[in-house]
């Protein structure tokens, strides 16, 4: 959606968000690893006032154990106001990163010019997701909504985060596109705050709907009215949908590991029983940590490994790389073969599967329409022949 036939509305980045310290209570007991259960999500927002107002966090949370009600959820932001640069140093940050076994470390405040004339290093943000999944975290970048009234920003510093994702692999939230889709949708809809630049409830209820769909992966769109959040019902609907379609468009849902196939199943065909017929497929890790593939195995001994650009597991591939498996498929006898290829990792109890089929033996003809009905004429004629030699 082009940023330039509507209006949006942001906040300006805060110049007073200097090193102010924030009260964030004693932090509670380590939690078990995130990872090992599925259901469980523990959150660490980094950033200044925009990723804390309104009480952003707990926004959050509540969504997950509504949306997930067999999930926990904790969620809570690293002390202080600070942009992601001057948080590297402060000791106060880093700690707070290591308090705990974080699923998720959610990063906002990225300099970057309001004016659009100036650029800023990323080197700290990059340097954060590399810290974030240095503990086994998803570091998911929060790019900041455009100042009210601003027809460009908004894309603008989308951009920005998808470049620094692009040097250090981690999670886009689009949470400025999400409002730029809800303010061209629902005009009269608030989403500032009286300032125009911070986020007013509803505004921050948009961000965390957003949020929520990327950690999840879950559809914000499927949410019930929460009643307990300030936002008429209507409007809580409205958002819902808005953020979920905005995420969906930018492929925003991410994971931490997950492959993909160049190709939806692989088709064989032998001619005869001792014919070998080989196919390559691409594997991609498309999550944003490195990915292990400690096995390779197929559920039916006609599909077997037997080459290609990926070295024999156990095998890492990095963010975004990619490799190549050779599968042959060597019947032993004539018929219709299927299975599965199960490319499995260990250490993250992940799985992805691609489907194999085969056949071998001689093949039956088939005809299209053209060719059945030229046989339908072929045996009426004969047909007609019989008849009349037969009333002869």
């Amino acid at each position: 959606m082009k940023s330039g036939l509507f209006s949006i509305i942001i906040l300006m980045m805060s110049v007073a968000v200097t090193a102010m310290e924030t009260d964030n209570g004693t932090p509670p007991e380590p939690i078990q690893n995130m990872h090992q259960g599925q259901g469980s999500y523990a959150l660490l927002f980094m950033g200044n006032s925009h990723s804390s107002l309104n009480d952003l966090p707990d926004l959050v949370k509540t969504l997950i154990e509504t949306g997930l009600p067999n999930s926990s959820a904790f969620a809570t932001t690293a002390p202080g106001w600070r942009f992601l640069a001057d948080r590297l140093d402060d000791g106060v940050s880093h700690a707070s990163l290591l308090s705990r076994e974080w699923t998720h470390v959610i990063l906002q405040a990225q300099k970057y010019s309001t004016s659009g004339l100036y650029d800023y290093p990323t080197d700290a943000a990059e340097e954060w997701i590399r810290r974030a999944k240095s503990q086994n975290a998803l570091a998911v970048m929060f790019p900041e909504w455009p100042r009210r009234g601003n027809f460009e920003e908004g894309p603008r510093v989308h951009r920005l985060h998808l470049d620094i994702a692009s040097r250090e692999a981690a999670c886009v939230a689009p949470i400025g596109l999400a409002w730029e889709a809800s303010l061209a949708r629902y005009p009269s809809l608030g989403l500032h705050a009286s300032d125009g630049n911070h986020s007013n409830l509803t505004g921050a209820l948009l961000t965390a709907y957003v949020l929520y769909e990327v950690v999840t992966g879950q559809s914000a769109a499927d949410l019930p009215y929460i009643q307990s959040i300030q936002v008429a019902a209507a409007n809580q609907q409205r958002l819902s949908e808005v953020a979920s379609l905005v995420v969906q468009a930018n492929q925003a849902v991410c994971s931490a590991f997950d492959i993909s196939f160049d190709v939806a199943s692989l088709e064989f065909r032998a001619l005869e029983v001792t014919d070998t017929v080989s196919k390559t497929v691409t594997v991609t890790n498309v999550g944003i940590v490195d990915m292990s593939i400690d096995s390779i195995t197929s559920t039916d001994a006609s599909f077997t490994v037997a080459g290609g650009t990926c070295p024999t597991p156990p095998l890492t591939l990095s963010p975004s790389a990619s490799c190549t498996v050779m599968v042959e498929f060597s019947p032993q006898k004539a018929g219709y073969f299927n299975g599965n290829l199960y490319f499995e990792s260990d250490s993250t109890a992940f799985s992805g599967v691609l489907s194999v089929s085969g056949f071998s033996g001689a093949v039956i003809p088939t005809l299209n329409r053209w060719g059945i009905l030229t046989l339908v004429m072929v045996m009426v004629l004969i047909s007609g022949l019989a008849l009349a030699r037969f009333n002869k």
